[in-house]
């Protein structure tokens, strides 16, 4: 037992003292039994004896073994205790030290028995205090990977999603706040709304706030669902709002029934205050209908909502990908993506590249190469980072309608843009597809070039084959 805590407890310097304590208590029992097993007086001249010559010569053996490591103070000790006639080791303890001992141990377990190991949740209320944004888990954060089939065929899916327009700026992020002041840098914030009337088991939405995100933290999600809920009913404005549903996700997965779920993406959709925050929301609630069979339910919600209001950006912007990626009818998909382009649309501005390049995907899934290409090469000046990728999508729109001459051009540009440098991956299949055009075209010397490129950019066996392969028939073409 002691070697096991040793490892436990190596480096307690308490411990190694308890443990001296113990060996030297070990060495008094037994001197004291070979004791009265035999001559106390000679047992105790033999050590005396051993104890001198291992001063003289050192002898680890010795000192081992025979537990001669104390100093000689503590040899003194043990040869008084032979050489005390009144000294009696017991062969068990009194009887009444084991009914004290034992009492207390009694004492103590009643004692802890009346512990409770849950805070009170008054206490919980003034200890907690609310984290600025609940971190979802990265579990939680997984998107399903057959929600996302699309994305992975076109892996610069997530990275140009398409999203509407951007939300007036929501209040303080507070259970009451008071109406923003208008500046020319930041619109009105909305009024908060009369209070409600409260009828949970909290003082206030904060209150309520503080326990649910407390016990969110820790990971209990079935049990923070109720005091989130409640805070959710307290509070009066929608920022606020937002933040309760960021955290009642975690819960809403846990459960059989989807609506719950359903309505917190769709209230963080529509008053999310960044694109890129829409975008991965978007992602959220495709991946939850592929997993509980929603495609339907889903595609009906935000059908309705568009009915009821054509110009529904969000009801679009939805719909757009889930013809796509969930009902798989691209047609469907792009004819919301062109409304969703249309009211996106403002004079004198570039049009939205995300939602256009969403429905040059959509195109060349329908085959319509060539209007395809044309779309991407009206955004691809549009924006610097993702210039080279979407030359190289024109490029590869273009051969696949047969235009070489035209794909080739594409891919010049492509080649002379800034480098794809978003991923690994990605520059891998970017140098691989203009390499594989450019060998397509007649120009082995920059075939080579991109298709070494392409293969420094992979591991994967699959693809290193494909491109080597591809790189030895250019190689062959300059000879």
């Amino acid at each position: 037992g002691v070697r096991l805590l040793t490892l436990v407890l190596f480096a307690h310097p308490l411990f190694w003292w308890l443990r001296n304590q113990l060996r030297i208590d070990q060495e008094l029992l037994a001197d004291a039994a070979a004791g009265q097993s035999g001559d106390a007086a000679e047992y105790a001249e033999i050590l005396l004896n051993w104890f001198r010559a291992n001063r003289v010569e050192r002898s680890r053996v010795l000192t081992a073994s025979l537990g001669l490591w104390e100093r000689p103070h503590l040899l003194k000790r043990r040869i008084a205790m032979l050489l005390n006639d009144q000294f009696r080791v017991e062969s068990a303890a009194p009887r009444v030290w084991r009914v004290v001992s034992g009492a207390g141990v009694l004492a103590l377990a009643a004692a802890l028995s009346l512990v409770s190991l849950r805070p009170e949740t008054r206490a919980l209320a003034d200890d907690a205090k609310p984290a600025e944004q609940p971190a979802e888990p990265a579990a939680e954060q997984a998107a399903e990977p057959a929600a996302n089939a699309s994305a992975q065929s076109d892996p610069e899916a997530a990275a140009t999603q398409p999203t509407p327009e951007p939300a007036a700026a929501n209040p303080p992020v507070t259970a009451k706040s008071e109406p923003a002041e208008e500046t020319p840098e930041s619109p009105p914030a909305e009024t908060p709304s009369k209070s409600p009337v409260n009828d949970t088991n909290y003082k206030d939405a904060e209150e309520a706030l503080r326990i649910g995100f407390a016990r969110y933290s820790s990971r209990k999600y079935d049990e923070a669902r109720e005091p989130l809920e409640a805070a959710l009913k307290l509070a009066d404005n929608d920022a606020f709002r937002l933040r309760i549903y960021q955290a009642l996700k975690a819960s809403y997965r846990r459960i059989p029934d989807s609506e719950p779920m359903l309505r917190a993406l769709d209230f963080t959709l529509r008053h999310a205050t960044t694109e890129a925050k829409r975008s991965i929301t978007r992602t959220e609630l495709m991946a939850f209908a592929y997993q509980r069979g929603l495609a339907d339910v889903v595609v009906e919600r935000y059908e309705a909502a568009l009915a009821e209001n054509g110009e529904d950006q969000i009801a679009l912007f939805v719909l757009a990908d889930a013809y796509e990626r969930l009902k798989d009818d691209p047609a469907k998909a792009s004819e919301m993506t062109r409304r969703l382009l249309a009211l996106q649309d403002k004079p004198g501005e570039p049009v939205n590249v995300a939602t256009s390049a969403q429905l040059a995907r959509q195109l060349v899934q329908q085959k319509k190469y060539e209007e395809a290409a044309a779309i991407f090469e009206q955004i691809a000046p549009l924006d610097e980072t993702l210039s080279a990728w979407h030359w190289k999508e024109a490029a590869v729109a273009w051969q696949q309608a047969g235009d070489i001459d035209k794909a080739v051009a594409a891919a010049r540009k492509s080649a002379a843009a800034q480098p794809e440098q978003r991923s690994q991956l990605l520059a891998h299949f970017w140098h691989r597809a203009i390499g594989e055009i450019f060998l397509a075209g007649g120009e082995p010397k920059l075939a080579v070039d991109h298709l070494e490129q392409a293969i420094a950019s992979t591991n994967i066996e699959g693809y290193l084959n494909d491109c080597q392969s591809a790189l030895a028939k250019a190689k062959s073409q300059l000879k």
